[in-house]
């Protein structure tokens, strides 16, 4: 869980999303936890939050990860946009 705790603090990520925004599972253990679609770019992109990562939209859903995290331009501030 180190590693997510650490991941976590990198993303401006709004509290009903915390959870839910990497795993597969809203609480996830170590060990156990697998990647969502979102996760698997949040780790391609070197773990890091940017204005690419922000641009994407990892889950398909038509709503970029900026929005969905609330950082819609990757700046690392969150800006509400949720």
């Amino acid at each position: 869980a180190e590693a997510t705790n650490l991941d976590m603090s990198r993303l401006p990520v709004v509290v009903p999303n915390r959870g839910a925004s990497c795993h597969v599972s809203a609480a996830p253990v170590a060990g156990s936890a697998g990647l969502n679609a979102f996760g698997l770019d949040f780790r391609a992109n070197g773990r890091v939050w940017d204005s690419d990562l922000a641009a994407l939209d990892s889950d398909g859903d038509g709503c970029l990860n900026g929005i969905e995290v609330g950082d819609s331009d990757g700046d690392g501030r969150a800006d509400g946009n949720v």
